[in-house]
């Protein structure tokens, strides 16, 4: 249809980590920590043999974390509303659309998901985003080894699935 595009940002920087771990894996790199912006990739161990930790964006200070994941082997990929929006008489409008609405999601103000796969995290942190931890249980119960943290609006955070040793600040 002329005018219309099909747009491959949930899940195209994750397709693209996943393809990068794999290169560094074949060329026999066995310490790796990718970061493509809110996509990240930690590959084995530090070269010290300590996991990687990597810290979550809080939503309501950008500045700062929520907490910290200690990974393996393992993409952590985050979704919000306070880094791509815009606003039009006092209203913030965000690049999360949900597609029930026509509108920007309302149910979170950011998720942030574990996963083996980066791409299924990439396309998983939006979905989580625009369902919210209640209505996530469908979706989540068809993966195995996923967790997702969720700010909502409110502020309050809520964990769902493998979040094991996630350390909230």
């Amino acid at each position: 249809v002329k005018g219309m595009g099909l747009d491959l940002g949930a899940i195209a920087k994750g397709y693209a980590v996943d393809k990068m771990a794999q290169i560094l894996r074949a060329s026999q790199v066995e310490s790796f920590l990718i970061n493509a912006g809110g996509n990240v990739y930690a590959g084995g161990r530090k070269p010290d043999n300590t996991l990687w930790r990597v810290g979550v964006t809080d939503p309501k200070d950008t500045g700062d974390i929520i907490g910290v994941m200690p990974a393996e082997d393992m993409a952590i990929v985050s979704s919000g509303d306070y880094r791509r929006y815009f606003v039009v008489d006092n209203t913030v409008y965000h690049h999360i659309i949900d597609p029930r609405t026509g509108y920007p999601s309302d149910t979170s103000r950011g998720t942030t998901v574990f996963s083996p796969s980066s791409i299924d995290a990439d396309a998983l942190s939006t979905i989580m985003f625009i369902l919210g931890p209640d209505d996530s249980e469908g979706i989540l119960s068809q993966f195995d080894g996923i967790g997702v943290i969720f700010v909502r609006q409110d502020g309050s955070v809520v964990s769902k699935g493998l979040v094991d040793g996630f350390e909230f600040k």
